[in-house]
């Protein structure tokens, strides 16, 4: 049994009674799987289960039949909450491979990109330009809709939910003393 693969496995945060969908193949023992990947098992691919028994390194049975390491599985969330979910995997996406790293990254970390590094060098005010920006990107995003329509102001407004995640990094920071 591998040690590393235990710590990661524990670590997914996936119990018994999670839904979760099979995402990926993989390989038998990959990364320190104690198990053999069975051609039936693709048949799991993209389809939704409830987590029935965890074997550790033989990874978490799905629906009393295969077992599956922890990372070909996607916790599913309530649906109440799916909609939320969807807007932040977009402003996520926005942020890491459209826009946010178009015009803003530089190669940066993102928090290590300006809005965050702003927001640093206002010690008085230490989440004052972040707060501006939200406010410009939800004005922008009312303009926008009347002018080029839903999608335009829906990205304006995953511009605003990332200012307001570097706000939330400035703040932990903060608390944790990392910037002052």
């Amino acid at each position: 049994m591998g040690t590393d693969y235990l710590k990661k496995h524990k670590a997914s945060g996936i119990k018994v009674g999670d839904i979760v969908k099979v995402v990926r193949r993989a390989e038998s023992f990959e990364n320190g799987w104690n198990d053999v990947w069975e051609q039936s098992m693709d048949e799991a691919i993209g389809q939704i289960s409830t987590v029935t028994a965890d074997d550790d390194d033989g990874g978490f049975e799905l629906n009393y039949d295969c077992f599956y390491p922890y990372f070909v599985l996607e916790v599913q969330y309530d649906d109440k909450y799916q909609s939320l979910q969807d807007v932040l995997e977009d402003a996520e996406g926005q942020a890491s491979k459209t826009k946010g790293v178009e015009r803003h990254a530089n190669n940066n970390n993102f928090e290590d990109q300006v809005m965050c590094q702003l927001g640093r060098l206002l010690k008085n005010h230490p989440f004052g330009s972040l707060g501006f920006q939200v406010c410009k990107k939800t004005i922008e995003a009312g303009r926008l809709y009347g002018i080029k329509g839903q999608e335009a102001a829906y990205q304006e407004v995953l511009g605003a939910i990332n200012y307001l995640a570097g706000m939330g990094i400035l703040i932990k920071e903060k608390k944790e003393g990392k910037n002052g």
